[in-house]
């Protein structure tokens, strides 16, 4: 026990990280227990903080985050002890965390809540810009006011979300993949972003008569049936036709205001397979954009987009003149992009060096078991630091997002929280049971103003093709729906659009329901599934 004059404060419970994960870990105890000795450190001057939570399901909530600073979540939870400071060091044997500023505080249990960071491609470069936290958000804005023309590289959802927020900028979209947004949906959604949002916005723009420099199939659903069946081999696809919606019929129903802006774009060769869809994205939060000026110095933005392409080496163009770019970036294909800017969102890598005594690998991040708990005794990891290593369900599996980051902080504080209790009364112990909310994968977002829902194995991640069945409808500028089915039962679903779907699909796909004999009317525009199924 470290002496008593050396201790800057003792704590039963200590969470190092203010991002949702942390923060849901201290008010999962304060649930239990509103005046728990807590102890919050941030290596920000904000926290990160969930608010008007909506469950949409069993295991899906939709939810906004917001920042709040230290003093106002320190004036709500008057029990925690909120500091800011960067932890230097946890020494897990003396139960003492110690921060760089000297601090030392004990503890009961702690949590490691230290998140993620940026795979920035090109670090140190004066033209590159990592996109991944909030943080990072206000220099992308800064640096985005003064740029004509942009480099983006990464096809997650940080992306996606940049190329239909930001304005008045020139985007050249340089994705690895075959086809848009690929960590998240399949090249048949993919192709319904680009036909509903990217192909036909020109004609909103003021005084502009120029058809989109775009080539799609002229039926969504002729397009999506083609890109499912080359999603893999063996896989039979049922494609539903459905009415093909007038942009400007639908808008009124949408959540989000269009945007108004010029597309100019390169498609892949339509007869080429498409890319397994086995990469993830990363978890910057939802609606990070917002009361944030994402505007460039050009009247329309003009998006063109590059498949199979990766940045392989950039410079500093010598050459001086006010037509000629700042920087040069070179592409696999031996191609040369001029731009003002390079946007890296390229994915993240788990914080965790700093806690090298509990079992970890550098990709993955800290060994967690099915309470939460690390290897290392009365440590506790949550959110994008950790690697849950423990069996997983059939239908769940780890992303860093913040949908999973609040559900682990949570279920670590309800751990932390028994677990203290069970020390202190052993004959009257509660069992920790893994919690619902890991048996199926489930995360609600927005791309390009669309809902979009994600349920179980939504990419068929792990099943057999050749037991596959794939059930979808298109509606062009309202919805896009996929059924994941094995041997007739549900095993994953893509819902964009207001469906109101996805507590059907979900329940389908924990109770496992043999829907053979429904075949092809669970995705009847005509019939109302929810009916089969009350």
């Amino acid at each position: 026990m470290e002496p008593e004059e050396c201790v800057t404060g003792r704590y039963t419970f200590a969470v190092i990280g203010g991002g949702i994960a942390g923060v849901s870990c201290v008010e999962q105890i304060l649930e239990f227990d509103p005046e728990a000795s807590i102890l919050l450190i941030s290596s920000s001057p904000v926290v990160k903080v969930a608010t008007q939570v909506t469950r949409l399901s069993k295991t899906l909530e939709d939810f906004i985050v917001l920042e709040k600073p230290l003093k106002s979540f320190k004036d709500v939870h008057q029990s925690v002890r909120v500091v800011h400071g960067v932890v230097a060091e946890l020494l897990p044997e003396q139960h003492l965390v110690i921060t760089k500023a000297g601090e030392k505080f004990q503890y009961k249990k702690v949590c490691i809540c230290a998140g993620a960071s940026p795979k920035v491609l090109f670090p140190g470069w004066e033209h590159v810009v990592g996109i991944r936290d909030t943080e990072s958000v206000a220099q992308l804005a800064q640096r985005i006011s003064k740029a004509r023309k942009v480099l983006l590289l990464g096809n997650g959802g940080i992306a996606t979300e940049f190329v239909h927020e930001v304005t008045g900028v020139d985007i050249v979209w340089a994705i690895k993949d075959k086809s848009i947004s690929a960590h998240f949906v399949d090249p048949g959604a993919a192709e319904f972003f680009i036909q509903s949002k990217l192909s036909n916005i020109n004609a909103s723009q003021p005084g502009d008569t120029a058809s989109p420099n775009i080539s799609t199939s002229c039926d969504p659903c002729e397009h999506v049936s083609t890109s499912a069946s080359t999603s893999g081999e063996g896989v039979a696809v049922t494609s539903v036709q459905t009415t093909e919606l007038d942009s400007d019929t639908t808008s009124k129903n949408l959540p989000s205001k269009r945007r108004k802006y010029t597309i100019s774009s390169i498609l892949p060769d339509s007869g080429k397979e498409s890319q397994k869809q086995d990469s993830f994205g990363s978890a910057l939060g939802p609606d990070w954009h917002q009361n944030v000026n994402l505007k460039g110095q050009n009247l329309l933005k003009n998006v063109e987009i590059l498949y199979e392409k990766e940045c392989v080496g950039i410079r500093t163009n010598e050459s001086t003149g006010a037509d000629m770019w700042p920087v040069l970036a070179e592409l696999n294909d031996g191609s040369v992009i001029g731009c003002d800017l390079v946007v890296s969102a390229t994915g993240v890598s788990p914080n965790c060096s700093l806690f090298k005594y509990c079992e970890q690998e550098i990709e993955k991040g800290i060994f967690t078991d099915d309470a939460m708990r690390t290897s290392v005794k009365d440590v506790y990891a949550a959110g994008d630091v950790c690697f849950p290593n423990w069996t997983w369900s059939k239908h769940w599996f780890q992303m860093r997002l913040w949908t999973q980051a609040r559900q682990m902080g949570l279920y670590a504080g309800k751990s932390m929280f028994l677990s203290a209790q069970n020390e202190l009364n052993p004959d009257d112990a509660t069992e920790i049971d893994l919690d619902f909310c890991f048996e199926c994968f489930s995360h609600v977002t927005r791309f390009f103003g669309f809902k979009v829902v994600l349920l179980g194995l939504f990419n068929g991640q792990g099943l057999d093709k050749a037991k596959q069945h794939l059930l979808i409808r298109c509606t062009k500028n309202l919805e896009y729906i996929k059924l994941v089915l094995e041997d007739w039962r549900l095993q994953g679903a893509i819902l964009i659009g207001d469906t109101g779907l996805e507590e059907t699909f979900e329940n389908l796909i924990l109770n496992q329901v043999d829907l053979s004999s429904y075949g092809e009317d669970l995705l009847n525009p005509d019939i109302d599934i929810e009916d089969y199924f009350d």
